[in-house]
């Protein structure tokens, strides 16, 4: 019977050294209970239960990597897996509060950006990654963690495609009061280029990812799509993009670069525009509205654009 000695009939219990023992004639049994669909309550006596994964010294092991995975119910395969992330910030406390509350920062700044919520877990992870990137070094000066984690959830943005700016991050941990200020927010940028954390992009390819993003911000405009008398908004934006790619790959990447690749974006959507419909369908001041660039700075984009594609 389960859980129950095999010469004697005694109750199973657990001796400190994993095995299990019968707790009348002292039989250790070969079988390992841990491993098997059996969970121990008080006293350790074994009872019917199901552990259907090995839990060992606290640490956490993957189902997938486990035997007799599909038997394990998917209630109880959530709950291990929410087990897993909070042990990333578990030993987040004592000498490590300040890990804690920069994570608890991040949270707040990454709600605050519409973001998902793994951007915070991302983050958090290349923001412990430089910190003992730091400390391998030998870095001894003074480590602004909001900094470093601003710059890391920068990188975070950038590696999975979000349409934010550095200024929209920044003006955020500035209103939670935290001195963070642009000249050290690339500083730490800088630091995390140098340790290959912060992966570098071309402007082209962050002015392509753009303009993907911004033509469907503004086809979502209701009173936008009224106005252009158009048979089919669907086609037109893809003609729009396709039109504007081409554009933009008539350009020599490197003079490109050092260029704001947001207002770029918009300099190459107005002239697909026009290359497309054949009018001014859409107007600067309406892009310099919707988008918060100003008027100079998309019409010296403009320009610079039709500079480029001169033959």
């Amino acid at each position: 019977m389960p859980g129950r000695c095999i010469e004697c009939g005694g109750e199973l219990v657990l001796n400190p050294e994993g095995e299990s023992v019968c707790s009348r004639c002292g039989l250790v049994h070969n079988k390992n209970l841990l491993l098997s669909k059996q969970s121990f309550i008080k006293n350790r006596i074994f009872t019917r239960g199901y552990v259907p994964e090995p839990l060992e010294l606290g640490t956490f092991l993957a189902p997938s990597i486990t035997h007799n995975c599909e038997a394990v119910r998917p209630a109880f395969l959530r709950k291990l897996k929410r087990i897993s992330k909070l042990n990333l910030y578990s030993k987040a406390t004592g000498d490590r509060s300040m890990q804690y509350r920069v994570h608890k920062t991040l949270i707040i700044v990454v709600e605050k950006l519409g973001l998902p919520r793994y951007m915070v877990e991302h983050a958090y992870i290349l923001y412990t990654k430089m910190l003992k990137r730091i400390r391998d070094i030998g870095y001894y000066g003074k480590i602004n963690h909001y900094r470093l984690s601003a710059a890391c959830l920068i990188a975070a943005i950038r590696a999975n495609g979000f349409n934010i700016t550095i200024n929209k991050v920044l003006e955020i941990y500035q209103s939670l009061g935290h001195r963070v200020t642009r000249s050290n927010l690339l500083e730490a940028i800088a630091m995390l280029q140098h340790e290959r954390i912060y992966g570098l992009v071309s402007v082209r390819d962050r002015t392509e990812k753009i303009i993907s993003l911004i033509l469907r911000k503004i086809f979502l405009d209701r009173l936008f799509t009224r106005n252009i008398n158009a048979k089919n908004i669907y086609t037109l934006e893809k003609e729009v993009f396709k039109e504007a790619r081409k554009l933009l790959y008539m350009i020599d990447f490197r003079r490109l670069q050092g260029k704001n690749p947001h207002i770029l974006a918009l300099a190459f959507i107005y002239i697909a525009f026009i290359q497309v419909c054949g009018n001014r369908t859409i107007s600067q001041g309406y892009l310099s509205r919707k988008f918060g660039f100003s008027l100079s700075a998309i019409r010296n984009n403009i320009k610079f654009v039709y500079k480029m594609l001169e033959p």
